[in-house]
């Protein structure tokens, strides 16, 4: 850059000291010369970089995904500290009936959707019924098998695979039955992003971070399983009726959250573990309200 400078100022001098007509030549070349510099000064530092790579770019987008529950991650021991004063010691027996309660339960969630999976079937369409619950289910299990993986917790890794498998087939039966008016994309899209950003963050963070960052997807991911149903709320109110809501995996997503939230909370101190799972057992609790109030009969006509 220094070289173009030092040419410009020489050339100018001379220019000076020229007879007019040169300079009057001159002036025409000096746009050129101009120019010239100006390409030099706006080329590329360094033309052999190479361009940034499909991994490269795909790196940059699951940091861009994580960064946030990076940030909230750093919060976990405030969390622990403040949850510490409320946390029981149990007895042995007690340990061992919470460690194998939940993933048995946790299996009874997974197979509670076939009896609507299979109305799905005899009716050939899924009704007002939000495809949420299977979705999630999915990547649910993916997110706390991933986690179970880094955290080498077999209790909670091998009873996601039922999910990962059994969600996936809840996922096509009810894409190959829905109705006209199902809107399935935001559901569809929203889990096989979550799985990416878990795989993703599994692959290239540190252990740690890897396991603070699936750890909060997961607590995202099963509520929104849990409160999936929930969805279907405002036909429940429209049609005063419940029948969009699947009893028998609300009863058991009553049952099954709270062995989980003991077992986080008594036996692991996971914020991770029983956090998700307070709110889950709210709305399951919130559903059945509803499954209470207005039953689970055809809606009954007419009313708006």
């Amino acid at each position: 850059m220094r070289s173009v400078f030092l040419a410009s100022g020489g050339l100018g001098r001379l220019l000076r000291g020229a007879p007019r007509s040169t300079l009057q030549h001159s002036s025409r070349l000096a746009p050129t010369a101009r120019g010239l510099a100006c390409l030099q000064l706006r080329q590329p530092a360094d033309r052999s970089s190479p361009p940034p790579t499909t991994s490269r770019r795909a790196k940059r987008t699951i940091s861009t995904l994580v960064e946030p529950l990076t940030l909230l991650a750093e919060q976990q021991p405030a969390i622990c500290a403040a949850a510490e004063p409320w946390l029981l010691t149990p007895g042995p027996q007690l340990t061992s009936f919470l460690t194998i309660a939940p993933p048995v339960l946790l299996q009874a969630v997974f197979l509670s959707p076939l009896p609507a999976v299979k109305h799905f079937r005899d009716t050939g369409t899924t009704g007002d019924v939000s495809p949420m619950p299977y979705t999630s289910m999915v990547a649910n299990g993916s997110l706390w098998f991933t986690y179970g993986a880094l955290t080498e917790n077999a209790t909670i890794m091998l009873p996601n695979i039922t999910a990962i498998v059994l969600g996936s087939a809840y996922s096509y039966a009810f894409f190959k039955y829905r109705s006209p008016q199902a809107t399935l994309a935001p559901y569809y899209g929203s889990s096989a992003a979550v799985i990416a950003a878990t795989i993703g963050a599994a692959a290239t963070l540190p252990t740690a971070e890897a396991t603070n960052v699936v750890g909060y997807l997961g607590c995202i991911v099963c509520v929104a399983m849990f409160s999936g149903p929930l969805t279907s709320i405002r036909s429940v109110l429209r049609d005063r009726s419940a029948a969009s809501l699947p009893l028998a995996f609300t009863l058991v997503s009553c049952a099954n959250t709270s062995v989980w939230l003991s077992y986080g909370a008594l036996i692991l101190h996971d914020p991770f573990i029983w956090g998700p799972n307070v709110l889950g057992l709210g709305a399951a609790t919130a559903q059945l309200g509803l499954i209470a109030r207005f039953g689970s009969g055809p809606p009954v006509g007419g009313i708006k």
